[in-house]
């Protein structure tokens, strides 16, 4: 490979990686293996990503998933939406994505209102929102190997990190949406992996500064509150078992 012009060094274990999993399995679709199609994977695994940070809000979504047998049932749901005039998501929109789940079949969710009542066969829930990193790749190169780049970029990243669950698992599975692509001739697609804030780091910052002799005056003045709001304590539905103790000052402790 290196005598060919291949020379990204850094990418060759990931190369080696795709050749032996395409070389091995009996169902691969018999293309050739060429210095062509080995430059073009190469340059796909050692280009630098680009990836931007976006930040979803909270919305209802309906699944392709049947809420009698939990199997996702895609070609139907596409016939549901068009017959109860459910317009679909445009490419970019954020209002139309597919994902992969637990059981490896491709589910698509669809926006839809607050207010809609769901007698359909499918399920509908909240997606949260939240921050997502977005990567754009067009729809027939090798979208697993991206996702998994995805995921190592954030592991040198000082300001972000992957979002995963207490139990391994992310917080949502990383969401895949159609957007219009330069190519008229290949589609294209974003993939959203689900991200959150690092805590700070302390050397990220500049050192602290010791200010002597400052008056409370100068505290305020450099602080202003925003607001001030009485809180009726004794009407509040606690929730997430929180802290809450009162003090021996006659003050409450509440986290």
């Amino acid at each position: 490979m290196i005598n060919n012009g291949i020379n990204h060094i850094s990418a060759l274990p990931l190369l080696y990686e795709k050749m032996e999993k395409q070389l091995v399995t009996d169902s691969y679709d018999n293309r050739e293996v060429t210095y062509e199609r080995l430059s073009a994977l190469t340059d796909l695994v050692s280009t630098p990503l680009d990836l931007t940070i976006v930040d979803l809000p909270s919305m209802r979504m309906l699944s392709s998933i049947r809420k009698d047998t939990g199997i996702s049932d895609v070609n139907r749901f596409w016939d549901w939406l068009g017959s109860n005039k459910i317009p679909y998501g445009t490419p970019g929109s954020h209002t139309l994505f597919e994902y992969q789940d637990d059981n490896a079949q491709t589910v698509i969710i669809q926006k839809i209102d607050n207010e809609l009542f769901n007698d359909s066969p499918y399920r509908d829930y909240v997606l949260e929102g939240g921050l997502f990193a977005v990567g754009g790749i067009y729809a027939d190169d090798d979208i697993p190997s991206f996702h998994q780049r995805m995921i190592k970029t954030f592991d040198d990243n000082s300001y972000y990190e992957v979002d995963y669950r207490h139990d391994g698992g992310l917080r949502h599975e990383s969401l895949i949406e159609t957007v219009i692509s330069t190519d008229s001739r290949r589609d294209k697609v974003n993939v959203l992996l689900p991200v959150k804030k690092r805590q700070p780091i302390a050397e990220q910052y500049d050192p602290g500064e010791q200010i002597l002799d400052i008056t409370l005056e100068e505290l305020e003045q450099a602080n202003p509150v925003l607001y001030e709001c009485p809180i009726p304590l004794n009407e509040i539905t606690p929730i997430n078992y929180p802290h809450y103790k009162i003090l021996e000052t006659g003050e409450a402790e509440y986290i």
